[in-house]
């Protein structure tokens, strides 16, 4: 059925159900509050279960699957335009980017070298396959869907099934797995922002908050007889994207292999294009950092339960048992890494980076947000804008869905020089800057 403004207005209407029905399960089952989960997950799990594929109460919107990689664009953007550089800023989002490089190459060398020695024992898995765990866990449905297609089009089939399970698996992990991790680390007091969590009021769990609590989503910086605040802030964002858009799509006329570029990257391009323009000719003023962030926290409600919504139950039930092995190994590896290093390396809010990391190196970028919104629930870290600097410094790891399919057929060798190389080049480097208690610590000693 093609999509119309009418069909989409029906489709919102029941996102907006199963939102406020998440709302009222987590404000009536106080367990739920305690262990931080957002009415966005719960709502996505109740539609996940009431739809076509499990209790079939409820038709779940074929637009569901599509919210995700249109929203996270706007997201992105949003994370980076606006943003102020210094630099302690810029130390840590260096900190942040090499651990995020570390995770990649390391998530797609182990990954190689997993594949290969799984297939030993189960044969009837595609070549190469190893290779779609750090397209589904570091990328997301879309990224392992552009590199399953890819070996499509080199003649291997069946990696692109077995990069949505393992998006899937990876979404699940990244939730699951990491709202264990928040309610640990709360617990022993590694989050800066909730260390007094077993003393917080009632309020803080749910419930309305009271008065004195009650914050402006934003500030209006122009008259509304001009223009409405949040259709400004909205436009300044679109207007990024649409910078970006353009000039990458430009240089593509050049650069024909710029052609790999996900939609993804315009936004953050034309972001890191527009905000440093808009400060020389003084123009920042008109642009409210805070309603930026209240609209991305909107965005980031209808990310997390669409995505959830729509995780397929039929494509966890192929090669169960190889994919299990695979993704336990990864995702422990992943949180390891996310962990210790961002400890090792990051002065500040060393454990919101870690969540950030975790959640983008398991799902995608809005799993690490939700995240570090519950360990940051005023977004007074920098954690965020950590996640959105390092993927715009990182845009050139979209490359690589197109590349490394390539390189694996040709040769496994050259790509686990090149992956290890990454991986472990990037946590060395790391470590020499920054690596707390180490005279080698560059960095860290640097005030």
């Amino acid at each position: 059925m093609e999509m119309t403004l009418l069909s989409l207005q029906g489709d919102v209407v029941i996102l907006g159900v199963f939102l406020i029905i998440g709302f009222i399960l987590r404000e009536v089952i106080k367990p739920l509050q305690k262990i931080f989960i957002p009415a966005s997950v719960i709502g996505g799990v109740i539609a996940l279960i009431s739809g076509q594929q499990l209790l079939g109460w409820v038709e779940i919107p074929s637009s569901f699957s599509q919210f995700s990689g249109v929203l996270i664009n706007i997201i992105m953007t949003a994370l980076i335009l606006g943003i102020s550089m210094n630099f302690e800023k810029a130390k840590s989002y260096l900190d942040y980017t090499l651990i995020s490089l570390g995770i990649y190459g390391l998530q797609a060398a182990v990954g190689i070298l997993l594949g290969v020695a799984l297939i030993i024992f189960w044969p009837m898995l595609p070549e190469g396959w190893g290779v779609m765990g750090v397209f589904s866990f570091f990328g997301g449905h879309g990224t392992a869907g552009a590199a399953g297609a890819v070996f499509g089009d080199l003649g291997i089939e069946g990696n692109l099934g077995i990069g949505m399970i393992l998006s899937t698996i990876g979404l699940i992990s990244g939730v699951v797995i990491g709202m264990i991790i928040v309610n640990y680390g709360i617990r022993k007091g590694w989050a800066q922002y909730i260390q007094d969590a077993k003393t917080r009021p009632n309020w803080f769990y749910g419930g309305s908050l009271p008065k004195d609590q009650q914050k402006s989503i934003g500030t209006e910086k122009v008259t509304s007889m001009s223009i409405n605040s949040l259709a400004l802030q909205f436009g300044l964002i679109f207007v990024a994207m649409f910078l970006g858009k353009v000039l990458i799509q430009s240089l593509t006329l050049i650069l024909p292999f710029l052609s790999v570029l996900p939609e993804l990257t315009y936004g953050m391009v034309g972001a890191l294009i527009l905000w440093p323009i808009m400060i020389f000719f003084k123009l920042d003023r008109y642009v409210d950092k805070k309603t930026i962030n209240s609209i991305n926290g909107l965005l980031l409600e209808l990310v997390i339960l669409t995505a959830i919504a729509t995780i397929s139950i039929e494509l966890a039930t192929k090669f169960f048992v190889p994919i299990m092995i695979y993704s336990l190994i990864m995702v422990t590896m992943t949180i390891f890494i996310s962990l210790y290093f961002c400890k090792k390396f990051c002065s500040t809010e060393w454990f919101e980076k870690a969540m950030a990391l975790f959640g983008a190196g398991t799902g995608h970028a809005g799993v690490a947000l939700m995240l570090v919104r519950t360990v940051d629930p005023d977004s007074k870290s920098g954690a965020g804008e950590a996640l959105g600097v390092a993927s715009g410094l990182t845009a050139w790891l979209k490359f690589f869905p197109a590349l490394l399919p390539i390189l694996i057929l040709e040769g496994m060798q050259i790509s686990l020089i090149l992956m290890f190389g990454l991986g472990i080049g990037a946590l060395v480097l790391g470590w020499l800057l920054f690596a707390k208690k180490s005279k080698l610590g560059i960095l860290q000693n640097l005030k």
